[in-house]
């Protein structure tokens, strides 16, 4: 096994927004990936601000604007993916962790 992936499909403001989350088999995220995001592009975060969840796992708090920095006018599309990442976490201790 590589990788697991797992998509978090969540609403911002009004519009939807898919991230991609592949985190290995010991539970530590590789990659993140927007996959849609139907706000305006500039809210979209960077790949830079994506980059900062690799090696993060549910042992990491995650919080927006503590551990994680907030992005200066798109707050919104930075709490979803901060909070998305918890929750792929989340699921993957749920579900796939020891198999």
């Amino acid at each position: 096994m590589i990788a697991y992936a797992i998509l978090v499909s969540r609403v911002v403001r009004t519009k939807d927004a898919a991230v991609l989350y592949m985190i290995s088999p010991e539970g530590v995220i590789d990659y993140v990936e927007v996959v849609a995001f139907n706000e305006p592009p500039e809210f979209t975060p960077s790949k830079q601000y994506l980059e900062q969840f690799q090696g993060k796992s549910s042992k990491d708090t995650l919080r927006v604007g503590k551990d994680i920095p907030t992005v200066t006018g798109a707050t919104m599309g930075a709490r979803n993916v901060t909070d998305g990442a918890r929750l792929a976490l989340a699921l993957f201790e749920m579900l796939f962790k020891g198999k």
